[in-house]
Parts: structure tokens; sequence; C-alpha cells
């Protein structure tokens, strides 16, 4: 398990689609991590007493998932900066981690609602920003191959 991890750090001729693989490998793995724990929190406060449907809380959980976007882009791309291997993994799981919220959202609404319509608008956005962190771990790769030489 920890043998991709290390052939991340130590590998010192690490090519791009190595580095772009990992990374992405990574990504999934936290987003997924997150979403599965949203589903089990969910599934288990499912069985207490649902609270009253509010449909200002349902859009206000919408628009907080709409927000995560810019966030966790900028939170991702500032833990980047500074270049290298270290940036570049640890930007991609702040980013995983802050995309993945709209899980937690998607499962806070349901909860609150049971309007299969909010859940779909949830997952929705949870599918793009999937997409979106795919794409992103890979321009990550770029960044863990600058400075190769102060992430040791």
């Amino acid at each position: 398990m920890l043998e991709p991890i290390q052939n991340y750090f130590q590998n010192k001729d690490l090519k791009l689609k190595q580095s772009r693989d990992f990374l992405r490998q990574s990504f999934v793995f936290f987003f997924s991590v997150q979403i599965i724990l949203a589903i089990i929190i969910s599934l288990i406060f499912s069985f207490f007493k649902s609270p009253r449907a509010v449909d200002s809380l349902i859009v206000t959980l919408i628009l907080m998932s709409v927000l995560q976007l810019p966030l966790a882009t900028f939170m991702g791309l500032y833990f980047g900066k500074k270049g290298g291997k270290k940036a570049a993994l640890s930007a991609t799981i702040v980013t995983a981690m802050l995309f993945s919220n709209p899980a937690w959202f998607a499962g806070f609404g349901f909860l609150s609602s049971k309007s299969v319509f909010y859940l779909f608008i949830q997952i929705l956005i949870l599918a793009i920003y999937y997409a979106i962190g795919i794409l992103i771990a890979g321009q990550f790769a770029k960044i863990s191959l600058i400075n190769n030489d102060s992430s040791k």
C-alpha cells in the first residue's frame, strides 16, 4: 500500500505521467473516502427523527456547495505554490477534501428535506467537482516537478 507513495517521493527521475497518475489516484482515494463517510453518517442519522423540512436551508446548502469550487481551487493552488512533490500532494489532498464537501451537504440536505430533486442537484455538483478535481490533480503533477530538490 505504501509502495506508490514511496515511489512518488523516492524516484528522482519521476516523469510527468507517473506523477499525474499518482496524484489523480490520491485525489480519487481522498475524494471517495469523504463520500463514503458522508453516506455512512447520513444513513446513521436517517434512523433518528428528521428535522422539519426547510427549503431555504437546502438552497443555502446548494449555494455553499457552489462556493466550494473557488475556495477549493484557491486553497489547492496556495498549498501547491512552493512546488515540489510534497506541495503537489498536499494540494491534491486539500482539493479532494474540499471538493467532496457537497457530499456532506447532500446528506444533510436529504435528511432535512427528503427531496430527491435537491439531492440530485448536490450529486450533480459533486460529479462536476470530481471531474474538475481530476483535471486539477493532473495540473498539480506539473507542480510536483518544480523544485524537486527541495521536496526531499
